[in-house]
């Protein structure tokens, strides 16, 4: 069997964790994602993270951090 005859699954089980992660980031790159550089929050900001995972936002803090730009960014009419 061609690697192209394999599902994704197949696929997935023969990269490493390091290689599915550089894909999924190549995909969202490719849909017109943006690379951004890691830092460090300032406290108030990760207080505020952190009370928006506890309470549910967002399954995660990139999640959280991607919906609050979104809704700030449709709040002040600009998406």
């Amino acid at each position: 069997m061609k690697s192209s005859d394999a599902t994704p699954a197949e696929r997935s089980a023969t990269l490493s964790a390091a290689e599915m992660v550089r894909n999924s980031e190549a995909r969202k790159v490719k849909a017109g994602g943006r690379r951004i550089p890691g830092g460090v929050l300032r406290p108030e900001a990760a207080d505020a993270l952190a009370k928006l995972e506890s309470d549910g936002f967002a399954p995660s803090a990139t999640a959280c951090i991607e919906q609050a730009l979104i809704e700030t960014a449709k709040r002040r009419k600009l998406a």
